[in-house]
């Protein structure tokens, strides 16, 4: 499945740049889904494999567990890093997945593209059934980055 969103934030792209990996740098990625998942039910697990947080060839190991028990579980690899501009991620275990998102400066401020490609479940029906709830999720983290980023960032 793929899917592609747009979003305008009235900040510099460094800056949203920065805003996007704070929570792999902080090590708390409820910091960015605290407000899409809700804690008591959803509980993400996150580490950093590798001696580089960020950049090129870092990898991260995710687990979403729903009530306890673990329903996706993946590695991913930053294979493109560009300061500033973008950086694509590649599942390297657990799903299909390839994620990137590339910052545009535009006269409001940024653009942040984004695209996804994913496979949880190897291209069966469940995919099409899991896609709306990527979407909704990708918008949602989308909605509140942005949120955050002008807070952080006001004009």
């Amino acid at each position: 499945m793929k899917y592609a969103t747009e979003i305008i934030m009235k900040v510099s792209p460094a800056n949203v740049f920065a805003a996007l990996h704070q929570y792999k740098v902080n090590r708390k990625p409820s910091s960015l889904f605290g407000a899409v998942l809700p804690a008591g039910i959803v509980k993400i697990d996150f580490k950093v494999l590798t001696d580089n947080t960020l950049g090129l060839g870092a990898i991260y190991e995710w687990k979403f567990r729903f009530l306890g028990i673990t329903v996706l579980k993946f590695r991913e690899k930053i294979i493109e890093w560009t300061e500033g501009i973008s950086v694509s991620y590649q599942a390297i275990s657990g799903w299909k997945m390839f994620f990137r998102t590339e910052l545009e400066p535009i006269t409001e401020g940024t653009c942040l593209k984004t695209q996804i490609e994913f496979s949880p479940f190897g291209n069966t029906i469940l995919d099409q059934m899991f896609a709306p709830v990527v979407r909704w999720g990708l918008n949602k983290v989308n909605n509140r980055l942005k949120k955050t980023v002008e807070l952080i960032f006001p004009d």
